[in-house]
C-alpha cells in the first residue's frame, strides 16, 4: 500500500470518527465548533441525544414523551426574534427542557424569568445544573431567575402575567393539546399577552380553529423539523 493510499484512508478515518463525535453530541460535524464555543462561552453542557427509560415514559400522565435533543440555535434565535411579546416583561416557559438548551438562548436573548419543566429527573437535574452554571456566570444580572420544575407538562399552570411557551416537540398529541387547553383557560381567565413558539410541530393542528392565532413560521420551507411556528393570544 502506497504512502498517498494510507494518508488518504488515514484522513478518512478521522473525518468518520469525527462525524460519530457529532452525531453523538446530536449535532452535525459542521456545526460542532460552534456548539462547542457556544457552551464554553455559557459554561452549560446541553449537547447530546438523551433517552429516557420507558418506564419513566409510560409513568407521565399520557406517556407520549420523546427523547431530548437539543434544539439548533439558528432555528431558535429565528424564532425568537419573530416573537411579538416583551422579554423583559414576560415569563419564558420551557415545556419538556431537557438538559435547559432553551432556558439558555432565551436568557440571552433578554429574558429574565425563566420556567423549565421536565418529568425525567435525570434531564430535570442536568437542566438544573446548567441554569445554575449560566447564573453564576451571569453574576452581573442578579433578577435574572431560573426555576426547573420535575413534573408533568400536561398539569402545570401556566404562570400569571405575560409568559412565551415554548415547546420542541418534546411529547405527543395528547399533552400537547392538554397544554394548549391550559393555556387557552389561563387566558380566558385573565386576558393577557400569551405567545406560543412550538418548534418541529408535529402536533400542530392541535393549535388550530382556536383563540391563537399564527403569526410567523420560520426555518425550513420543506422539513417541518427544522421549523417553528408562533402563535399568540390577545
Amino acid at each position: 500500500m502506497t504512502r498517498a493510499r494510507l494518508r488518504s484512508d488515514g484522513l478518512w478515518w478521522v473525518l468518520a470518527a469525527a462525524m460519530r463525535t457529532g452525531k453523538a453530541f446530536g449535532v452535525s460535524l459542521l456545526h460542532l465548533p460552534g456548539e462547542i464555543m457556544f457552551e464554553s462561552r455559557t459554561q452549560t453542557r446541553t449537547r447530546g441525544a438523551y433517552w429516557s427509560s420507558q418506564e419513566v415514559i409510560a409513568n407521565a400522565l399520557y406517556g407520549d414523551g420523546y427523547h431530548y435533543g437539543p434544539i439548533k440555535r439558528r432555528l431558535m434565535n429565528e424564532a425568537l426574534r419573530a416573537v411579538e411579546i416583551d422579554p423583559q416583561a414576560s415569563t419564558f416557559v420551557d415545556l419538556g427542557c431537557g438538559k435547559g438548551r432553551a432556558l439558555v438562548v432565551a436568557a440571552e436573548f433578554g429574558w429574565r424569568r425563566l420556567v423549565g419543566v421536565e418529568y425525567d429527573p435525570e434531564l430535570a437535574a442536568r437542566a438544573r445544573e446548567n441554569a445554575e452554571s449560566y447564573s453564576r456566570r451571569r453574576l452581573s444580572s442578579p433578577d435574572l431567575s431560573f426555576e426547573i420544575i420535575e413534573g408533568d407538562a400536561a398539569s402545570y399552570e401556566p404562570p400569571a402575567g405575560q409568559f412565551l411557551l415554548f415547546m420542541y416537540n418534546p411529547f405527543g398529541e395528547q399533552t400537547v393539546a392538554a397544554v394548549i387547553d391550559r393555556v387557552i383557560q389561563s387566558w380566558r381567565s385573565d386576558p393577557r399577552p400569551v405567545a406560543v413558539v412550538y418548534a418541529n410541530p408535529q402536533w400542530e393542528h392541535q393549535l388550530r380553529h382556536r383563540e391563537l392565532v399564527e403569526t410567523a413560521r420560520v426555518g425550513s420551507r420543506r422539513h417541518k423539523m427544522e421549523q417553528a411556528v408562533i402563535w399568540r393570544l390577545g
